[in-house]
């Protein structure tokens, strides 16, 4: 669970609820509620909170891929893909990437994100890399979809009674609702496991 994430890295930094409220600006009750869990921290204060505690978005979001941007960043082997299928556009990727995230090279399709929805934490024109073989819907996880034929990067939650619900970490863009029928018509590409930003 991400509350126990944020935990784990404030013991080891030796943090205090009151590090995080003056580091994200949040309200207190708001970074209490991160802490157990009622409530997810996202757009901006996803990437405040990442950066005061060291980790990397993807990881305290999801839990998985590498923990530290710099981790990230390590110099190995790489393995080259194309962006939206064009050779004239590519893209490599560590090979420790891979390993860390437990996905196999040739499940991966690598697509640049097509809107502002996830901005901050993934700003328009990203590469994001795709696992194609992980369709299966979990919660809060960050998938590529097709709807109507149109490219959505977004976080995917279902919902008891059968919805889908395609949700923006850009808060200025309200999330979308379908029902199980009209789910049915979204085209689950697979799940995103791996970004890069330049800033």
């Amino acid at each position: 669970m991400m509350e126990n994430r944020i935990q784990l890295q404030m013991k080891a930094l030796k943090l205090k609820q009151a590090d995080l409220v003056r580091a994200t600006g949040a309200a207190k009750s708001t970074v209490h509620s991160w802490l157990n869990g009622a409530t997810l921290p996202n757009g901006r204060y996803l990437v405040l909170l990442s950066e005061l505690l060291e980790v990397s978005p993807e990881w305290l979001l999801t839990g998985r891929g590498p923990t530290s941007l710099k981790e990230q960043a390590q110099p190995t082997t790489s393995v080259s893909f194309a962006i939206d299928d064009s050779e004239s556009n590519r893209i490599s990727i560590s090979s420790d990437v891979f390993q860390a995230s437990r996905v196999r090279p040739e499940d991966v399709k690598v697509y640049r994100v097509p809107s502002s929805y996830m901005e901050p934490l993934i700003p328009e024109g990203t590469p994001v890399a795709v696992d194609t073989s992980q369709k299966q819907i979990r919660d809060r996880d960050i998938f590529a979809v097709k709807v109507c034929g149109n490219l959505h990067i977004k976080m995917l939650q279902r919902m008891s009674d059968g919805k889908l619900i395609l949700k923006n970490f850009n808060t200025d863009f309200p999330d979308e609702a379908f029902s199980q029928d009209q789910a049915k018509e979204i085209d689950v590409l697979g799940r995103v496991f791996w970004w890069t930003v330049l800033r």
